[in-house]
């Protein structure tokens, strides 16, 4: 017989609750003694010996289909090869064959593949006669859309509940779409040139498809296609007796199934036919055997949670009958938490007084609740294990070593895996050397295996020359060492089996053998001692419920669904707070952590202040995360604004400012908002026009009005400026500026305009002053002999901002000034000019 031996039992009690550690075999370089120079040392060979860990662990040597190994007593439910010797009783008592397909070929060649894939699910099966019932079913013209099944026709919750059987004629494409939450889909093309299967979320995007070959007709120009509903969507075309593994996956619960428009050739019956089936649980039963006790079956079926099989072994013509018992693992689907795959080890014992043949019995103990997927008997491996090992360097152990090496799981309910650990249903994988729930406990340089149990050797060496093999990572060296005989040491920040391992951010390096920081890490917010990880924190800020004069309450959400979890230990969490002109918060108390919402009310607070709000969690050791990483909330607290008619007092008063103060908060009540700033409110009223203009943001407790006019009285209001917006004013004054003109002040904004013919001058308008002079004289002729002439000054007056001057002499050059004094004969910068000729 040419199939896989089932000496994988192993797999059943790998897995435990301190995450997957388990060693299987461990090759030891041979050594000599040897002498140079007086100097005694350990030499290695290229030899070395295979050592069985005794623990239940799984040997995988490269077993094939084709090794020849010897006949089974108890044939195989399904070996791919040839059709089964199982038989199948309905409930009638009536026996019927199982009829197995060369497309379960590949059931046996992998078993621990078997066992992970998300829908070990055997269509045959289903398809045998009487082996299903029909629990909703309809017909729909092809060439319409419409709804064919809802949610309340599929029962998702069974484990042989989920597939959709459709019967049409050939020269026709139907076109299927399975409906999911979020208005994501799965899109199914049926058609006689290819099958093509595409996953969406939004009707103008999809992803990548799977394409394959299409359907095929039976004689009588009909196809039937069986579809999986759960897991990964496979099809199987009954007709081809071929399975489609699309590789698409269920994203979550279905809501229900439409056909789209299809299209025909020649096709006169429109209707296709729709069932939803269930998978029928009959009596799956062994033919007639010589069995001698002491032999073992391991069963691979699915289940619903809660529900399990019953296995019997019955004596021939005697009616002997008895229960046998079991032992089992359960894995979890990552996509149906409703349904569960099992691998279950039944030991075949029976009296001594039993001499007849026997048959086993393997039968549901409740309807539609569970599904045999394979059947084998447990093989012994004491013929098939490699005594020693000619030459024993890795490359070439993990060419022996056939593993089935795991790839991480990502969903949201993902774990994060350490030292190399690989995430699997959600627990860890852990590398050799390292255990516990998240590969986190290093089992230093001596040690490893389950719970670091076990002990590389008793002399100076330690673990170096030795392989450890496992049955997901295949063989490596211990942690430490490196090389093709594990001889070499790590080089400098890297640790763990075959060195592969990157320290974290330590001061001073990590240990080879552990990881473990020297020095400490760089940063206090990474956990010791690896300083790789990062401490755990909220993602969410605090809620903000209420507040008073003095006290803001919060909401804190501490479920685990609000925080980025890492694998310490969050013993507390504390409040930080400060006002939104501060960088520096303030500490609250430790708080005891629990997971849960949690109320807590920050007092001791000022009134009238606005504080950001952030929350810190804390593990036994007191440490925490980056608090940068925490998002803060804001917050207000209640005040109450009093007027205060001392406040304002005048400073000094000139022609054209006032300047004022005012008292600060030194006095404020218990309940008095703050002044975050202040406001002036100017107004100056003059032959019934009201001139005004608003001064804001002032921070200090004294400002000057500075471009007022002389003579004027001004209605001045002080505001303050709190967090609740600008108060009425707390305080105002009248103030009358001096009407004393100071002449001296300069006119700006003089400029000159020429023309062939004119010159003409304008200035900006003062607020000051009424009446302009314009003061200029001629400097010289440039067309004459003089170097100057003493010319007098001319002097215009105007109420004008503008004026263009008069008679002058062309080709000459003169001097100009502008000016409010009258008496001002004399400036230090004049404009000069020259006229056209």
């Amino acid at each position: 017989m040419k199939y896989l031996l089932t000496v994988l039992f192993g797999l059943m009690f790998i897995w435990s609750s301190d995450g997957s550690d388990q060693i299987t075999t461990v090759f030891k370089f041979n050594t000599v003694r040897a002498e140079d120079e007086d100097v005694k040392f350990v030499k290695y060979l290229n030899t070395c010996t295979a050592a069985y860990v005794e623990y239940p662990g799984v040997l995988l040597f490269n077993i094939t289909p084709d090794t020849p190994l010897p006949e089974s007593t108890i044939p195989p439910l399904y070996d791919g090869l040839k059709a089964t010797k199982w038989q199948q009783m309905m409930d009638n008592g009536t026996i019927e064959p199982i009829t197995s397909r060369s497309t379960l070929s590949d059931r046996t060649t992998r078993y621990l593949d078997l066992f992970f894939q998300e829908n070990p699910l055997n269509t045959n099966l289903i398809m045998e006669k009487n082996n299903y019932k029909v629990l909703k079913e309809t017909t729909a013209d092809f060439r319409s859309e419409t709804i064919i099944f809802n949610e309340a026709d599929i029962d998702q919750n069974s484990v042989n509940s989920s597939f959709l059987l459709i019967k049409f004629q050939v020269r026709s494409r139907l076109k299927i779409q399975l409906n999911y939450q979020d208005k994501q889909y799965i899109e199914i093309r049926l058609q006689s040139d290819a099958t093509v299967v595409c996953y969406g979320h939004d009707p103008m995007l999809q992803s990548v498809c799977y394409s394959g070959r299409g359907y095929t007709g039976d004689e009588q120009g009909n196809f039937k296609i069986l579809i999986s509903l759960v897991g990964e969507i496979l099809i199987h075309d009954y007709v081809a007796g071929t399975i489609h593994k699309t590789k698409k996956v269920a994203p979550g619960k279905l809501r229900s199934i439409t056909q789209k428009v299809g299209f025909s050739f020649n096709v006169y019956d429109h209707n296709v036919q729709y069932q939803i089936i269930q998978a029928y649980p009959s009596t799956i039963i062994s033919p007639k055997l010589d069995l001698n006790t002491n032999i073992s079956l391991i069963i691979l079926y699915v289940r619903k949670p809660g529900f399990k099989i019953n296995v019997y072994v019955e004596e021939d013509n005697t009616g002997n009958t008895l229960q046998l018992d079991y032992r089992e693992i359960v894995g979890k689907y990552r996509h149906n938490k409703n349904m569960e795959r099992v691998l279950t080890k039944v030991n075949v014992i029976f009296p001594d007084t039993w001499k007849n043949q026997k048959r086993i019995l393997v039968q549901s103990e409740q309807k539609f609740v569970t599904f045999i997927s394979n059947i084998w008997e447990e093989r012994y491996l004491e013929l098939y294990k490699i005594k020693e090992v000619t030459s024993c360097l890795i490359s070439k152990l993990n060419i022996i070593y056939d593993t089935n090496t795991m790839t991480s799981n990502t969903n949201e309910n993902s774990i994060e895996c350490l030292n190399g650990g690989v995430e699997m249903d959600s627990m860890c994988l852990c590398t050799p050397g390292f255990a516990g729930k998240k590969c986190e406990i290093p089992c230093d340089r001596n040690n490893f295996g389950h719970k670091c149990s076990m002990l590389c050797s008793k002399s100076p060496n330690q673990c170096k020359g030795m392989v450890l093999c496992t049955s997901n990572f295949g063989c490596s060296c211990a942690t430490g060492y490196q090389g093709e005989q594990c001889l070499e040491h790590c080089p400098e920040d890297y640790y763990g089996a075959d060195c592969k391992q990157k320290c974290g951010e330590c001061i001073d390096g990590c240990d080879q053998y552990t990881g473990v920081c020297r020095g400490g890490c760089t940063t206090p917010y990474l956990i010791r001692p690896y300083c790789k990880q990062p401490h755990s924190y909220l993602e969410e800020s605090p809620r903000v419920l209420d507040s008073s004069y003095n006290a803001v309450n919060l909401q804190i959400d501490l479920t685990t669904s609000n925080i980025e979890r890492s694998y310490d230990h969050t013993k507390f969490y504390k409040v930080q707070y400060r006002e939104d002109k501060d960088i520096t918060w303030n500490d609250g108390p430790y708080e005891a952590f629990n997971v849960a919402t949690s109320n807590i009310s920050v007092e001791g607070l000022k009134p009238g202040c606005i504080y950001y709000f952030r929350v810190l969690l804390v593990d036994v050791t007191l440490e925490t995360h980056d608090p940068d990483w925490t998002k803060s909330c804001k917050a207000e607290t209640k005040c109450i604004t009093s007027e205060n008619d001392k406040h304002l007092t005048v400073i000094s008063v000139t022609n054209t400012s006032i300047s004022l103060t005012w008292d600060k908060d030194t006095d404020l009540g218990e309940k008095d908002c703050p002044s975050r700033s202040y406001s002036l409110n100017i107004e100056n009223t003059e032959k019934g026009y009201v001139e005004s203009q608003k001064i804001v943001d002032i921070k200090g407790n004294s400002y000057q009005i500075e471009d007022l006019s002389p003579g004027q009285t001004y209605h001045i209001e002080l505001k303050k400026n709190t967090i609740y917006g600008e108060s009425k004013p707390v305080s105002s004054v009248n103030v009358t500026t001096d009407d004393t003109i100071d002449y001296s002040v300069q006119i700006p904004g003089v400029t000159i305009n020429q023309t062939e013919s004119h010159v003409n001058i304008e200035w900006f308008k003062s607020s000051l002053y009424k009446t302009y002079y314009i003061k200029y004289k001629l400097v010289r002729h440039l067309s004459g002999k003089k170097d100057s002439i003493d010319a007098p000054l001319q002097v215009i007056t105007t109420s004008n901002t503008s004026y263009t001057l008069p008679n002058l002499e062309p080709n000459s050059q003169y001097q100009l000034f502008v000016t409010a004094d009258k008496n001002q004969n004399v400036k230090t910068h004049n404009i000069t000019f020259i006229t056209s000729k």
